[in-house]
């Protein structure tokens, strides 16, 4: 039965609700920026002028169920999601999109019934990205995995002897990724190189904040000795 996981609870397994309709994911706006020239033509677009790319609004979710419970059940069934996910931020995943989750705050909106049925209907406001479900260095699920729109990421205990030139896939949503590194015996550092500048990596986790994954192929060069893990999670409109 498909459904919905809110948090760990799943909208059919455990509430016995069936969707009446396809979730309604709504699109994210771009945020726009645009200022009126004087007697030009037009206005000037500085949308991408800060950041170099389209920034999102939040995006909205609306989800309609029909209540199967028996009758006597309606009201416990309606406080207990209520408890549980009313006003709450929470990640969810689809059963229809089963690699990805959203990520945001979600209501209950409506709880209609009469003598024999009943309609309950949950929305969120969510980020403008969905993410992988699983991050570079995690196992792929291959009974879910779709051949045709999902990556396989690959990125733990990279070898480095010397040099060591890796790449990056990156997805739409930017990203700076983290470098787990355990160093040889002996060593000091490990060196990062993007995009011709060199930046120095300690035994354990970094962050450097230049170094940005974007949508598309990114190349790192490793220099030293030891090991690296570059985690990393995609972003999907």
């Amino acid at each position: 039965m498909y459904g919905v996981l809110f948090g760990d609870k799943h909208s059919y397994r455990d509430w016995k609700l069936i969707t009446k309709s396809r979730p309604d994911v709504g699109s994210p706006a771009p945020k726009t920026t645009y200022i009126d020239i004087p007697e030009a033509d037009g206005q000037l677009d500085l949308t991408e002028s800060l950041s170099g790319e389209v920034k999102f609004e939040n995006r909205e979710m609306k989800f309609e169920f029909a209540v199967i419970e028996a009758r006597q059940r309606w009201t416990t069934l309606y406080s207990e999601i209520m408890n549980y996910l009313h006003g709450q931020n929470l990640q969810v995943v689809l059963d229809e999109d089963p690699n990805h989750f959203y990520s945001g705050r979600f209501t209950v909106d409506e709880w209609e019934s009469d003598k024999k049925t009943s309609t309950l209907v949950i929305v969120g406001v969510v980020d403008p990205y969905k993410y992988d479900l699983n991050t570079s260095l995690e196992d792929w699920i291959w009974d879910t995995f779709n051949f045709e729109t999902d990556c396989i990421r690959e990125y733990a205990d990279l070898e480095v002897d010397g040099e060591l030139e890796f790449t990056v896939q990156g997805s739409r949503k930017s990203a700076v990724p983290s470098f787990i590194v355990d160093l040889d015996e002996g060593e000091t550092v490990m060196q990062v190189v993007y995009q011709n500048v060199t930046y120095n990596l300690q035994e354990g986790t970094n962050r450097v904040v230049n170094i940005i994954v974007k949508d598309g192929e990114s190349t790192l060069t490793f220099i030293g000795h030891g090991k690296v893990s570059i985690e990393y999670r995609g972003g999907s409109l």
